[in-house]
């Protein structure tokens, strides 16, 4: 998936031009790498953990037939991640100010426990995408910096 990171950090930086007039999402995520990242995800479910001493677990047939999340709201984890790790590379605090907030609002419209891992899990990978065309440039566009402060929470 290394082409698809290449893909996205233009995306992403050509996006911010347009982010500054409209409500437009942060980035908008082709479907079939929606899919694709979610099911990476949900194959490595089992060791994630829900508490401090309870894992995940294998899932039955009946459950993995199951969806976690809609199409959307895997697309709207993954593009959080990449707000997370967009803050990270222009020197914001992300955890307060992309990822917790965002957990919390899962948290606050009924996710359960093994949902909560799967979001967080999609989070990183949405952050992992991006680490690798981030450490190639630096943050330096202020800009850019003042159009992400609008996906804060």
């Amino acid at each position: 998936m290394t082409s698809y990171s290449a893909f996205f950090a233009v995306l992403l930086i050509l996006s911010f031009p347009a982010l500054a007039q409209s409500k437009e999402p942060y980035v908008d995520l082709p479907d079939d790498f929606v899919a694709k990242a979610s099911a990476e995800i949900r194959s490595h479910l089992y060791k994630f953990k829900l508490s401090e001493t309870e894992f995940v677990g294998k899932e039955t047939p009946e459950q993995l037939a199951e969806p976690l999340l809609t199409p959307q709201e895997a697309e709207a984890v993954l593009v959080r991640g990449i707000i997370s790790v967009t803050a990270e590379w222009c020197g914001y605090d992300w955890n307060s100010k992309s990822f917790l907030p965002f957990m919390q609002e899962m948290r606050n419209q009924g996710k359960s426990e093994k949902q909560m891992a799967f979001i967080g899990g999609l989070h990183g990978f949405g952050m992992g995408m991006m680490e690798k065309a981030f450490s190639q440039k630096k943050c330096d566009n202020p800009a850019i910096k003042e159009k992400l402060e609008r996906y804060f929470y």
